[in-house]
């Protein structure tokens, strides 16, 4: 992260994203600011960052340039959105 501003890393507080992902697991990626780009983003994993900064790790269903819908791929946890 250190050599690279656009990186995004995150700890995982909870077992929203098993079986592919457990609590404590970390995981990183690059941060997209870019709204067009988002439509590329469709059915892939993110770390998803929320306008008052929180974080969480979820599957993007459908997204525009406007609007991201995702969801938790562990359907019995209590941290779905």
């Amino acid at each position: 992260k250190n050599n690279n501003p656009s990186a995004i890393i995150l700890k995982l507080k909870d077992s929203s994203m098993s079986p592919c992902f457990n609590k404590g697991d970390i995981v990183g990626g690059q941060k997209i600011t870019n709204e067009k780009q988002f439509p590329l983003l469709n059915g892939h994993i993110c770390i998803i960052e929320a306008t008052d900064g929180s974080q969480c790790l979820r599957k993007i269903i459908k997204s525009d340039q406007r609007k991201i819908i995702c969801c938790s791929l562990n359907v019995d946890s209590d941290n779905n959105p």
